[in-house]
């Protein structure tokens, strides 16, 4: 019978953990991936960041195309048994993902990068971003018919023929890009979760409402949305939301394509008869084949900013900074990645986030053991049913009881206590407040010292607990010294 619960137990570590190395009170903390993704694509940063904060990482799979219902159901029958402190960190669809898995199960925070809360605009201008892309094929197409062999200028195409190849291949690129970026084109179909993705879904409307705002600040006060802003972002915008690493390359090559045909089309008009239309008509096809090329970059912008395509707006390739930010979150701007390089390029900024406002303890900072035997609730530390902390002579005990109470003892009394119930937790928050939640993350009791970064608390062997300023200096107190 042992042996058979050890291979189960086994079994489901291997199913959804990441390979990484367990610490004593580390956060449970579940990385969801986007759509057309895997757990893979978190696999390497999680298990980085598991090196730099108290994490203990999980990057299940899921059905990325499916419903973001569908998806928070198949999360929370693999990983809703983790404990009570668990945290999500989401990646584009993911972080609406884990914001839906909060609806239906308690999280202790929630992070999001490169999410879209507000939804896709791109998706609302598919039609007209592939009308724009048939154009650009159509003036190539022009171009090239409008000469003959032998005829008028054809020395010019011959120059030119490279340039309105490279054109051609821009048209279809792109139309490749936007059916892989969008779903629209895929195996399968059209997967049910883009319908949600559309900037006037329902379903936005209902995650977005002042109901479920209200519902998400009270139950997971824990909050970050990051919103991230690729390098270059303005260049070879269709190729840099898939390939962000050629796009770079191809940009140069779209501008001093649109430049020598542009010339192509200055250099007839220069040297034909101004009476001569069969010219004006060559050169204003080369011109016309630039303005086109010239376009792609803002007619992207435009599409991926707004569904009305009347701004242009810093994005991440797909998405715009505006609707990467979390409502109702602390949210910050990130500069670097495209989309598609978030997971894997964003360590520094979900560090920042983990640490500072999801009170996530850095690797390195952890002094020895606050539960059972330590005298002090450290930053970012909580108390669960039946944990506590000593004084250091051993006479004094803070427990957090099953009951939901927060009480000092002295031996064989209580000397002070927070009068809660509904056990949830005491944490000591980053922030520098003492705060007990309810088992519906609600808190119910507070120092109300928040401001104070770094602020500890301690039980002292005179018999008071008093929390600490980083530098030493007290804030608040029980009040029971003197024993």
């Amino acid at each position: 019978m042992a042996r058979t619960v050890l291979v189960v137990v086994l079994g489901m570590l291997l199913s959804v953990g990441v390979p990484t190395q367990a610490f004593a009170q580390d956060v449970p903390a579940v990385f969801v991936h986007g759509i057309w993704s895997s757990g893979q694509a978190w696999h390497a940063a999680s298990a980085r960041l598991a090196q730099r904060v108290a994490i203990a990482p999980h990057a299940p799979d899921l059905p990325s195309g499916d419903s973001y219902e569908t998806q928070a159901h198949a999360l929370h029958a693999q990983l809703g048994g983790l404990p009570q402190n668990k945290i999500a960190i989401g990646h584009s669809n993911g972080g609406l993902v884990s914001r839906q898995w909060s609806r239906q199960h308690p999280l202790a925070g929630v992070v999001t990068i490169g999410t879209p809360h507000r939804g896709m605009p791109l998706l609302a201008n598919v039609l007209s971003l592939v009308e724009f892309n048939y154009s650009g094929l159509n003036l190539v197409n022009a171009a090239f018919g409008a000469f003959t062999p032998g005829g008028g200028w054809w020395d010019v195409l011959l120059y030119a023929q490279a340039a309105l190849g490279f054109a051609a291949d821009v048209s279809w690129t792109s139309l490749g890009q936007l059916a892989a970026v969008t779903g629209y084109g895929a195996a399968h179909g059209v997967w049910p979760v883009l319908g949600q993705m559309h900037p006037a879904s329902g379903f936005l409307a209902d995650i977005n409402s002042a109901g479920n705002l209200g519902r998400e600040s009270a139950d997971t006060p824990r909050r970050a949305g990051i919103a991230v802003v690729a390098d270059n972002w303005y260049w070879a915008g269709p190729i840099r939301a898939r390939s962000p690493a050629v796009a770079n390359y191809a940009a140069p090559l779209l501008y001093s394509t649109a430049a020598l045909l542009h010339g192509a089309g200055v250099y007839i008009l220069t040297n034909a008869d101004p009476a001569d239309v069969d010219a004006t008509r060559k050169a204003f096809r080369f011109i016309d084949v630039a303005g086109w090329l010239w376009s792609v970059d803002p007619t992207w912008c435009l599409a991926v900013s707004s569904p009305y395509m009347d701004r242009c707006e810093a994005n991440d390739g797909l998405l715009p900074v505006s609707v990467q930010r979390y409502p109702g979150a602390t949210n910050f701007d990130f500069s670097g990645p495209a989309h598609v390089q978030e997971t894997e390029n964003s360590d520094d900024i979900l560090f920042y986030a983990l640490t500072t406002h999801l009170a996530i303890r850095p690797r390195g900072t952890d002094p020895g053991p606050v539960l059972n035997g330590s005298d002090t609730l450290f930053a970012g530390r909580r108390l669960y049913p039946n944990e506590y902390v000593d004084s250091a002579d051993g006479r004094f005990r803070l427990v957090y009881q099953g009951d939901g109470n927060l009480v000092l003892y002295a031996p064989g009394s209580p000397l002070w206590a927070s009068d809660t119930d509904d056990a949830g937790w005491a944490e000591m928050q980053g922030d520098g407040n003492l705060v007990v939640y309810n088992s519906s993350h609600t808190p119910v009791w507070a120092s109300n010292t928040s401001g104070h970064e770094g602020a500890y608390t301690s039980v002292l062997s005179d018999g008071n607990v008093v929390l600490f300023r980083s530098d030493g200096h007290p804030l608040w107190s029980t009040g029971t010294g003197g024993r």
